[in-house]
This record gives structure tokens, sequence and C-alpha cells, in this order.
């Protein structure tokens, strides 16, 4: 008997089907609560609080002084749509000291070997060229451990496409830093091979339970403490965190609850069911961060991306 052949419009159909299959995350057989670890932070940003102030400074200055140009006939009648955004002058909502505050819950589904983060962050938002507004903006990110590496979900609101969720696979995570914020100031201030790992230099109590105090130190500084964990997932966890140029503090985090040991909704670790997501393309190699944090590992035995594999936050 003659086999038959696949047709091209059978062949796409199932490619098809095998990549709407990859989209969804595998949650339905899983139980509706795990063990794990969740610990909750506050956070602040004297870089960002200064940087909102010196924006709407300038902001309300430029705002004046389009006002003064649109008072002048001509102008009006050349750009009337800018003149009319500016006739009633510089408006600002919120607090502007609220800038650069953050909280964030760090979950771990310890046996699972899962992990989420979820953040507020007060940011200054620029609306139009005499309006600006402190609101305040939410990320999350969840990670899945698995043998080929990490499947990463971020959630995303973008102002056209609306709420939707971004799904990577990726063979090795960028870094293991502690949120997205400090994975922008691994950019901007590039980690290099001048990075030493201190040993400990002391210890703290955060959230009732004690950390060590190590610190990064090189063209910019950052101290972390850091606690051991009983559980191989996630091995330690961080506590707090601190990240300095010169005299300027980027950015600093502390715990304020530590729960090694609670029962965590199966929720936390899934993007909600009806949500859109969206495949992202394969990324293999590790990040700067993640090379940095391998070679410092095998130079002395301390690997500074131990504590949270996969998350750069954020």
């Amino acid at each position: 008997m003659m086999k038959k052949r696949m047709t091209p419009r059978l062949r796409v159909s199932l490619s098809v089907l095998v990549f709407a299959f990859a989209a969804m995350p595998v949650c339905a057989a899983l139980p509706s609560t795990f063990e794990g670890i969740h610990i909750r932070y506050k956070g602040v940003s004297p870089y960002y609080a200064d940087q909102a102030a010196a924006s709407q400074k300038t902001m309300k200055a430029q705002c004046e002084q389009l006002q003064k140009l649109c008072a002048m006939p001509h102008v009006v009648a050349d750009k009337p749509g800018m003149c009319a955004a500016v006739a009633g002058g510089y408006k600002f909502k919120g607090i502007l000291a609220d800038v650069g505050k953050s909280e964030t819950n760090r979950y771990f589904a310890t046996a699972m070997q899962m992990s989420a983060q979820y953040t507020k962050t007060t940011v200054l938002v620029t609306k139009s060229v005499c309006e600006q507004e402190v609101l305040e903006e939410e990320t999350v990110k969840i990670e899945h451990q698995t043998r080929m590496g990490v499947t990463r979900f971020t959630l995303t609101n973008h102002p056209k496409k609306g709420r939707y969720w971004i799904r990577e696979e990726r063979k090795q995570p960028d870094s293991g830093t502690a949120d997205l914020l400090l994975d922008s100031m691994a950019k901007a201030f590039p980690i290099k091979d001048t990075f030493k790992v201190s040993p400990v230099l002391g210890v703290d109590i955060l959230g009732g339970h004690r950390c060590e105090i190590r610190e990064i130190s090189g063209p910019w500084t950052w101290t972390l403490c850091r606690k051991p964990t009983d559980t191989p997932f996630p091995g330690s966890v961080t506590l707090a965190t601190k990240a300095v140029t010169g005299k300027t503090v980027l950015f600093e985090k502390r715990a304020t609850e530590v729960a090694m040991k609670v029962v965590l909704p199966g929720s936390l670790f899934f993007p909600p069911a009806g949500d859109k997501i969206e495949i992202a393309g394969a990324k293999s190699t590790a990040g700067p961060m993640q090379k940095w944090c391998a070679k410092q590992k095998a130079k002395n035995g301390i690997d500074p991306c131990e504590d949270d594999p996969g998350d750069d936050g954020k």
C-alpha cells in the first residue's frame, strides 16, 4: 500500500498547531498552590528622583517660553496645534517626591523551580509639551527553570497593542541581578573584569532573617545582603541591594517581609487565562552580566548571580 504524502497545506496547518501549543503555559495538571518563598521589598531611587525634579523644571520653563512665543499672532497662525496645547499653562499631577519609590513582591515555588516578580514603581510621565503626571507602573516577570534553560513571561502594557505577555525561551539567563532597574544600570555602566567581589563584610537582619553583606566594586559599586536557603532552588536570596556611582545612589532596595516556607497561589507563576501571549525569538547566549559572574565563580568560588537564577528584573 502506498503511503500518502503530506500536502503543503496540511504541513502548514500542523506547524501552526504546534506553534500555538508551544505558546500556551502548561499549568492545567499542576496543583493550585505551591510551597515556597515570599519576599516583599521597599525601594527608592534618589537618582531617578533627581532626574524627575530636573525634568519638571525644564518642562515648566519650556512651556512658559512657548506661551510667550504663542502670544505672537504669526506663531499662532503657523503653529495652531502647539499653541492650543500650551494655552492652559504647565500642568502637573501627583507627588514629585514619590518618583523612584517601588514595592516588589518576589515569589519562589522552590520544588517547581519557578519564580515571579511583581513590581510597582512610581514614575514621572510626560503626557504633552506642558503636562506631566506622576503615575504608578507595574512590571511582572515570571520564570520557569527547565532542563534546557529558562522560560520567561514578561508583562507588557503597550499604548497601542494593550496588555500582553512576551514569552522567551533562553538556554541561559541573562543575569542574576535583582530587578530590571539593575539590569539597565549594568548596560549603562558595563560590568567588566575590573569589578571585584569582596569577602563577607558584615551581617544584617532584614525581615527577621540574617544575611551576609558583600560588595561588588568597580566604576560603580553594588552592595548585596544575601541569605542562603535550605532548598536547591533558588540556593540563596538577596534581601538588600544598593547601587552607587560616585556619590550618587542609583537605587536601594531592602526586604521588609520575608517568609521562607509559605503556601503560594499557583496563579502567581503563570499569565492569567485569556491574556495574549506573544513568542519572542530564542536567545541562546549568556549576557555580559552572566559571563562576568561565571568568571568570578571560577576565580574565587563566589557567584554574584547565584541567588536569583535567570532574574534580571527589574
